[in-house]
């Protein structure tokens, strides 16, 4: 989605460009810090060439191509996860994958099939079955070398075709070759052949497809007693030639094929079992003797012709895999989770890792910019304390004061001497409030309180120089104005205790949004409280400018307000009803003000649907949103902004890192004064 040219040694500051939406909508540049290139998932990897260039494909549709040691980005078009790769030359390629996520069946990114050309990728009509309007996520495609594309979908038993007359993918008829009863019930992984009348695929069942000059048929139902649940997922197929043809799973299964010597699938490695098996999800090999299977967990298998002896070379970092493509001198290239790209050795089975992983693995929640970019885990320890993003680099920021085990309710950075972290101990459950000065970190205690009090859900410092705080009970907070003496509370009997994010205004106003729709205002020294919105959906930040205010929530439901009083709609973001009542199957969970009346707000998706626990980013502005990029591999938790260095950020899980402006600068680095303190953490 983002063409650009770089060595590896440069991949951090790649820029890129959405050329898929309108030209009104301000194609904002979005690009990882960490990982890098690339924080998405890669899913598969086909190169035309034997290894000279690659192409690897994954979610939020990205599509990397690969020359020596360049990496560059590709327009796909889209933001849905692509699954799949295969061709039969540099300018006949497919793309394949889907949103399984989509609010609605109908979606256009619940079913997104690509062609390219050499110069372009260019989407195609998806199939569909008459009767239904519901569109089918693509989970693998495979190209025969007349250029014959065939794919599957993990939502049926059917096969598709590419109908060039036709211009459109279209289902294929699949007969029962066995004679015995089938489960119809079963979907299909994957997909692989050797020529026009020679293809396979496979699925859930340990169901066996072929197609021959007469079409598809089912071969083999390989699952001991096929029920409601499939335990015999196959995952994978491929063959080095057509007499061996071998099939892979998700407990260690293996089955081979050999044409020469019989028609029945002999399993030549039983893995385990649902408990104690490990997972196979791609493979390649040299030849029926020399094949390498890759998988989740750091499973890296070599099959070297014994059954029951795969060579174990697994990862003890235990990090995902889920691509393999042969590269040059007998090597692999692998992709896998969060943008991992390596290059395994055929022989020794030694790996090199190509891109640049996240230096912090674990999940950011907040994000602050005051001189530099700080970084707010949502775990932390004393010796952890909060990061300083330092020359490319997180740099620990260390808090005595911290318990061991404390769980990040909230972090704002005002200033390099004006921050504020508020805590939960989680040994304990007590909470702690702590003001760093540039220099140390001291407690803070609501004015008027004494012993125990509650941590902070938020805090925000208004136009006057004073702040306005939410109090947590269980994850919802009362706002509160910080006196001198004591503080002005929200009270409104039960429901003072219902608010999840707070924003302040240059005209003094302060707003507090929480479950239900329910806004908060501070206004002439007094709190008054209204609901927006009749569909009753929480709402989780806020955030405010000169004459705009915009609160964002649950199922896209999102508002604005131009006087603090009256709300309406965004413009552009759709409120959608989820699946399940009571289980959300989107909310934002931040939003930032970014200069010039320009929001930026984090949308995730829930990991209860297919392909959930995905993030997108949408730009607000006068009362219209537009989704600028999504998809992403880790959830969004936090968004930063500065003004004064052009740039946006956005931190999330898995230590991922992006930003709007790659070459924004650490102001005042080095200098003496109360930033070196707290940026060597003494």
């Amino acid at each position: 989605m983002r063409p650009s040219a770089l060595p590896i040694s440069c991949l951090a500051v790649i820029l890129a460009t959405l050329c898929s939406l309108p030209e009104s909508a301000l194609a904002a540049v979005w690009t990882s810090l960490a990982p890098s290139p690339t924080g998405n998932t890669l899913n598969d990897a086909y190169s035309p060439d034997g290894g000279t260039t690659t192409y690897f494909v994954g979610d939020g549709g990205v599509i990397l191509r690969r020359d020596a040691t360049t990496v560059s980005f590709m327009e796909s078009g889209t933001t849905a996860p692509l699954k799949a790769i295969h061709g039969r030359s540099a300018t006949d390629i497919w793309a394949v994958g889907g949103n399984g996520a989509a609010a609605i069946v109908s979606d256009p990114t619940r079913s997104v099939l690509l062609h390219f050309n050499g110069s372009a990728w260019t989407p195609t009509t998806p199939p569909t079955v008459s009767g239904w309007d519901g569109l089918y996520t693509m989970a693998d495609v495979w190209v025969s070398p007349t250029g014959a594309a065939h794919a599957v979908t993990d939502l049926s038993g059917a096969p598709v075709w590419w109908n060039a007359a036709a211009q459109k993918w279209e289902f294929a008829a699949v007969t029962n070759a066995t004679g015995g009863e089938i489960n119809w019930g079963y979907h299909l992984n994957a997909i692989f052949g050797f020529s026009d009348t020679d293809i396979f695929a496979v699925g859930t069942y340990g169901t066996v497809l072929h197609r021959d000059a007469t079409g598809w048929k089912i071969i083999a139902q390989l699952e001991a007693a096929p029920g409601s649940t499939s335990y015999n997922l196959l995952q994978d197929v491929w063959g080095p030639n057509a007499d061996n043809v071998f099939a892979c799973g998700n407990s260690g299964q293996i089955y081979r094929l050999r044409r020469s010597v019989s028609a029945v699938w002999e399993m030549v490695n039983t893995g385990g079992g649902i408990l104690d098996g490990y997972d196979l999800s791609a493979m390649r090999g040299s030849g029926p003797a020399d094949i390498w299977f890759v998988g989740r967990s750091g499973v890296i298998r070599q099959w070297v012709g014994t059954n029951n002896a795969l060579v174990n070379r697994d990862d003890p970092a235990r990090k995902a895999r889920t691509a393999i493509v042969p590269g040059a001198s007998g090597s692999y290239l692998l992709g896998g989770y969060y943008g991992l790209m390596e290059r395994l050795n055929g022989t020794t089975g030694a790996r090199q890792t190509l891109n640049t992983p996240a230096g912090v693995s674990a999940p950011l929640q907040f994000a602050g910019f005051a001189d530099r970019l700080w970084i707010a885990p949502q775990w932390t320890t004393p010796s952890i304390g909060i990061y300083a993003w330092n020359g490319g680099r997180m740099t620990p920021r260390t808090i005595p004061a911290l318990a061991e085990n404390s769980f990040t309710k909230t972090f704002k950075a005002f200033s390099p001497s004006d921050m504020w972290l508020s805590v939960l101990d989680a040994s304990t459950w007590n909470g702690i409030t702590l003001r760093g000065n540039g220099f140390t970190w001291t407690a803070w205690t609501p004015p008027g309180s004494s012993g125990q009090h509650p941590p902070l859900l938020d805090v925000v410092k208004t136009a006057s120089g004073g702040y306005a705080v939410l109090q947590d009970a269980n994850g919802q907070g009362n706002p509160c104005m910080v006196g001198s003496e004591f503080m002005t509370c929200l009270d409104a009997g039960g429901d003072s205790y219902q608010y999840l994010g707070m924003a302040a205004s240059p005209n003094g106003d302060v707003h507090a949004v929480g479950l239900g729709g329910r806004v908060a205002l501070w206004r002439g020294g007094a709190w008054s409280t209204s609901v927006v919105g009749a569909n009753g959906d929480d709402l989780r930040a806020v955030a405010a400018a000169t004459n705009m205010v915009v609160a964002v929530g649950e199922n896209g439901a999102a508002f604005y307000s131009t006087n603090g009083t009256t709300w309406s709609p965004v413009a552009g973001i759709s409120r959608v009803a989820p699946p399940e009542p009571g289980y959300p199957l989107q909310w934002f969970s931040s939003i930032v003000h970014a200069g010039d009346g320009v929001f930026w707000a984090a949308l995730n998706t829930s990991t209860r649907y297919t392909d959930g626990g995905k993030a997108s980013l949408y730009r607000i502005q006068n009362g219209a949103g537009q989704l600028v990029e999504g998809g992403f591999s880790s959830p969004v938790n936090g968004l930063a902004a500065s003004a004064a260095q052009n740039a946006v950020f956005a931190v999330g899980d898995n230590g991922s890192v992006m930003t709007t402006n790659p070459a924004f600068k650490e102001v005042g680095f080095g200098q003496v004064g109360p930033l070196l303190p707290l940026l060597l953490g003494e």
